[in-house]
């Protein structure tokens, strides 16, 4: 297994509700990742994948993971960067609220992140890519891979290293093509 310090490309997705096909496929075209992140609400997909791969995986149990054995949130450490990783539920976000009220489980969410010493977020549940800072958290969602979604699979990737991580949230714009949405870049301070 590899240390924390090895890992140097993550591939993270959520609300897959059942198609590891689509995670399948997307790990197969998309070259080499040294641990898979899922978000909920499919994580058996996540974890399933990155053993026929033989990649390191960490996951959490979304509202829909019933009788699943995962946390509901983590911290999770990789060379120098903290990250807080959770469904989203747990704010009760979803896509379809006034911005106002998102706005504000976003910053409830950044606020869970803090207290965790975490400088980036990342969440699911609501289906809906974003990448963006706000005050000083990166947060993340890399959408959905969900079969019944009327937009196309997404998910995101993360380059680490100490000094710099990179963010692109990633869209199959065919078969074997992807497309980059966004891209966020930050360097770590020194301690």
């Amino acid at each position: 297994m590899k240390t924390k310090s090895d890992i140097k490309r993550v591939a993270v997705f959520s609300d897959t509700h059942g198609n590891r096909k689509e995670i399948y496929k997307t790990i197969s075209h998309m070259g080499h990742f040294d641990l898979i992140i899922h978000l909920g609400d499919g994580v058996a997909d996540g974890n399933n994948v990155a053993e026929e791969f033989g990649i390191q995986f960490c996951g959490i149990k979304g509202n829909e993971d019933h009788g699943m054995d995962y946390p509901i949130s983590r911290v999770l450490n990789i060379n120098r960067w903290v990250f807080f990783i959770l469904h989203g539920n747990q704010t009760e976000i979803n896509p379809y609220q006034m911005k106002s009220e998102y706005d504000r489980h976003i910053k409830d969410m950044c606020d869970m992140a803090k207290r965790e010493n975490a400088g980036v977020l990342l969440f699911g549940h609501t289906h809906k890519s974003m990448l963006e800072k706000r005050d000083d958290t990166i947060i993340c969602n890399p959408g959905d891979q969900y079969a019944g979604s009327a937009s196309p699979p997404t998910f995101a990737v993360m380059n680490i290293s100490d000094r710099k991580l990179e963010i692109s949230l990633m869209e199959r714009t065919g078969d074997e093509e992807w497309n980059q949405l966004s891209f966020f870049a930050a360097d770590h301070t020194p301690d």
